[in-house]
């Protein structure tokens, strides 16, 4: 009966993770967006389910770039390729030479989050009493596996295994399975990654993927990456017009006029003054 003597090496990141450019349009329209206008509300929300998204997968960054895995793995973060009509994006890909890893990394908190399968769907409920409802994240994923074996078909490499995983980036919650609950090893902490990677590590002891179709693979990812288009203004009925104007004070970055006093510009608001 043979071991498992797999040899381990960390991952190559090929795409590293940046913020979107939703995030950074976000973020660079928050000061100016005026609280009056009807959708404001909307566009806070926005933001904070964004940022709170994106710090999340940067925190299980930690994890993945430290995992131990098969030589000459690569890491895709936040690679968005076509399908069909659309495009389909995942938080992270992992490549190795013996099947490709899908990583779904959700956010949430609060005091537990209910996976339940018979609605499909996960209840997250707050300290306070407050509930949410989410589509389950594991259908999410096994949607975008499903996407990634026609585009890998496409290719003539669909004979490579794909798993998919997701991890819950937030400590904090309880997590809960209601009965029958059949995707219970495929949620998990962070903490619990390079675990659940040494799991596959020995499902799959078959080499499919050769250095040179390694090559051939990542240069369709990258090459076929699609940078999601975001128009902040169209999505919240906002005119340029609109936007605060006025030069922003980097102490209460608030759009004001701040004016020329003795060789300096001060914020008529909080009296900051900048050279």
């Amino acid at each position: 009966m043979s071991s498992y003597k797999k040899e381990r090496k960390r991952p190559v990141i090929r795409k590293p993770r940046k913020p979107t450019f939703e995030l950074l349009a976000l973020d660079a329209t928050e000061p100016r967006f005026p609280e009056a206008h009807p959708k404001y509300k909307n566009f806070k929300r926005d933001l904070g389910i964004t940022q709170s998204g994106f710090n999340g997968e940067k925190s299980v960054d930690y994890y993945l770039e430290n995992i131990s895995n098969s030589p000459t793995s690569y890491l895709y973060h936040n690679l968005r390729l076509p399908a069909s009509q659309t495009a389909f994006q995942m938080d992270t890909l992992l490549v190795t030479p013996y099947y490709l890893m899908i990583i779904e990394i959700k956010n949430w908190g609060g005091a537990s989050l209910e996976f339940n399968e018979e609605t499909k769907q996960v209840r997250q409920i707050y300290h306070d009493g407050r509930k949410e409802v989410h589509d389950d994240p594991v259908l999410q994923v096994k949607t975008q596996r499903k996407k990634l074996l026609v585009m890998l078909k496409k290719y003539g490499l669909s004979y490579i295994p794909v798993e998919y995983g997701v991890v819950m980036s937030n400590k904090n919650p309880e997590i809960i399975f209601s009965e029958g609950y059949k995707e219970t090893d495929r949620v998990f902490r962070s903490t619990y990654l390079d675990y659940f990677l040494v799991e596959m590590d020995k499902k799959y002891t078959e080499k499919k993927l050769c250095i040179e179709k390694l090559t051939q693979l990542d240069q369709i990812f990258l090459n076929s990456h699609q940078e999601r288009p975001f128009n902040v203004l169209e999505k919240y009925d906002l005119e340029k017009n609109q936007l605060l104007k006025g030069i922003l004070c980097t102490e209460c970055i608030t759009p004001t006029s701040m004016y020329r006093a003795q060789r300096s510009w001060k914020c008529p608001k909080c009296h900051f003054r900048s050279n």
